[in-house]
């Protein structure tokens, strides 16, 4: 959730947003999830699929 939206990702998918966003993460139903969540030095952006970053 990155201030009011909700947004329900599967295995594989990204999610980017600026940090100073209220944000909270955490599983959608009582299955267990696993994140791996990255911080960079300068705000690193991540790579997306299909994203041509020119």
């Amino acid at each position: 959730m990155v201030e009011a939206e909700e947004s329900l990702l599967r295995p594989g998918d990204v999610a980017a947003f600026e940090a100073t966003q209220p944000h909270w993460f955490g599983p959608a139903d009582d299955e267990p999830v696993e994140l791996l969540h990255l911080f960079g030095p300068h705000g690193d952006r991540p790579r997306l699929p299909g994203v041509d970053r020119g």
